[in-house]
C-alpha cells in the first residue's frame, strides 16, 4: 500500500526500515521523505511506523543475545585465586 503519494513510500518501505534498525519516525522521514511534503499522509505514516515497530519487537521478543564468556587462562586463575597446590603444609 502506498502511504506517501508525494514521495512514493509504501508500507513495505517503512517496515523494511524498521527491520533494518530505524527506531524513530524521524529516521523513516529522513530515509524516505514520507510526511515531509504536503503532510496528508503523516497520520497513516506514523501508524504504519508504530505497527512496524510492534511487529518487529514481537518477532525479536524471545531473542536473547549470547555473548561468549571471556577465556580464563590457568595463569590468570592462579594469579587471581592463588595456587591451591601451595595451600597445604607438610609436617
Amino acid at each position: 500500500m502506498i502511504v506517501c503519494v508525494c514521495n512514493r513510500v509504501s508500507d513495505r518501505d517503512i517496515h523494511r526500515l524498521v527491520a533494518e534498525g530505524a527506531s524513530t519516525f524521524e529516521e523513516v522521514q529522513m530515509a524516505t521523505g514520507a510526511a515531509t511534503c504536503c503532510g496528508c499522509c503523516e497520520t497513516c505514516a506514523r501508524e504504519t511506523f508504530e505497527d512496524a515497530q510492534h511487529q518487529h519487537h514481537r518477532v525479536h521478543a524471545n531473542w536473547i543475545p549470547i555473548h561468549p564468556a571471556p577465556a580464563v587462562t590457568v595463569h590468570a586463575a592462579v594469579a587471581r585465586e592463588g595456587d591451591p597446590r601451595h595451600d597445604f603444609v607438610m609436617a
